[in-house]
């Protein structure tokens, strides 16, 4: 085949690849990566091309053009779930940590390089950034009016003006405390005692001891409800921040991790440590639900505001599972290898996924419409086309060296 005829099949595979496949579209190859449609059938082409006869159309050449183009094709019946999602502006370093605002609008974030930065969830653009020496992940909470923004530090616990990005107060002795607001915007840090501090007077209102003496290690809090884990891994104690009135008191049989409290803290999410299982316990009634979900320890997990589905992301794959059976509702595998779920807003709508060099707003609706539409199965044509390919050039090797040589 001429140069020109080889550029013509490249052409011709390139405009059917994009013409069948402009929108929202996506293939993923055999290793898991999401290609562009129209690159992957160019990719084709060229593979076609370099395998068609000299002078001839052979069956065999027809074979691999027909089992590249449909390799390159044949993934596709389904959105792009990623196409409704916002990119982060960068700040130094990956998301470890992050909250949303009440309304959603805004989200707080902790980096990889002790900054915490505010942005606008629409825009994707930071409004405020916040720099204070060593800012930690225990304490990081955005207030119910939005006014103000509270983060841990080695120095202790920081009171910032969310507009300016100053610190209006710094609370040295709620050094390595776990805080959160209440629904009445004071702040509860809770360390060997639980302490009470009105942000309007920038002052300590009171300190009492823990309930039970008892000293958490580790805490969640969502819209007002504050979820305790103590050290015996064991028991877990969920209160009302503005009350102090106890909703929920359980004792485990088995060491769990406290994962999260779910938006609008009608469930705290647990896992069990031994065998993965992931665990709802009812704020309500105070029963642990079980779910039919295993996570690893590093594999995080939110659930929607009913608890009847599940947010994750698993070997780079993020998963909508349903609890109570373990049903993959949507998966989308994402645009890097690696990435993990960082956090999901209160009204369970939208969710943060962190992957190497990128934060994501990604709204669960636009997942859930895609449902499942990216699969690797329809590959196997493409990689059947290349060994046949491959296979046709060791047969027929023996017979152009004879006629090259002029040998019978």
């Amino acid at each position: 085949m001429t140069a020109r005829r080889r550029a013509a099949v490249i052409a011709i595979a390139a405009a059917a690849g994009a013409a069948t496949f402009a929108g929202d579209v996506l293939v993923v190859s055999s290793g898991g990566v999401l290609m562009p449609a129209p690159l992957l059938a160019l990719l084709a082409g060229v593979v076609a091309a370099l395998t068609v006869g000299r002078r001839k159309v052979t069956p065999l050449a027809l074979l691999l053009l027909a089992g590249a183009i449909t390799g390159s094709l044949g993934v596709l019946v389904g959105e792009d779930p990623w196409r409704g999602a916002v990119a982060l502006e960068r700040a130094r370093g990956g998301l470890i940590a992050a909250r949303f605002s009440s309304d959603a609008r805004r989200l707080l974030g902790a980096t990889t390089h002790d900054e915490v930065a505010l942005w606008d969830v629409t825009t994707g653009a930071i409004t405020t950034q916040f720099r204070g020496p060593g800012l930690e992940t225990r304490a990081l909470e955005i207030s119910p009016d939005g006014d103000l923004v509270i983060a841990g530090t080695f120095d202790g616990l920081v009171l910032f003006d969310a507009t300016e990005g100053e610190r209006v107060a710094v609370f040295s002795q709620l050094h390595r405390t776990f805080a959160g607001f209440d629904s009445l915007g004071r702040i509860i840090a809770y360390g060997h005692n639980r302490t009470v501090v009105d942000p309007g007077g920038r002052c300590i209102v009171s300190a009492q001891p823990v309930p039970d003496s008892r000293y958490y290690m580790a805490m969640a809090f969502r819209d007002g409800v504050h979820a305790g884990l103590d050290f015996s891994r064991r028991r877990v104690v969920v209160v009302e921040g503005a009350t102090e009135r106890r909703l929920a008191t359980r004792r485990l049989e088995d060491d769990v991790d406290l994962l999260s409290v779910s938006p609008g803290g009608q469930f705290v999410v647990l896992r069990e440590r031994a065998e993965g299982w992931v665990r709802l316990l009812d704020i309500a009634t105070g029963e642990v639900r079980p779910t039919a979900l295993r996570r690893r320890t590093d594999q995080p997990l939110e659930v929607v505001p009913d608890g009847s589905r599940a947010v994750s992301v698993v070997d780079g794959v993020l998963l909508v599972e349903a609890t109570g059976s373990g049903e993959r509702l949507a998966r989308a595998p994402l645009r890097r290898a690696r990435g993990r779920l960082v956090t999901i807003s209160s009204d369970g709508r939208m969710i943060i996924v962190e992957t190497p060099g990128e934060s994501l707003v990604v709204p669960l609706d636009r997942i859930l419409a895609a449902g499942q539409p990216l699969h690797r199965r329809p590959m196997v044509w493409f990689q059947v086309g290349l060994a046949a390919a491959l296979a046709a050039a060791l047969a027929s090797a023996p017979r152009r060296v004879a006629q090259a040589t002029g040998t019978p």
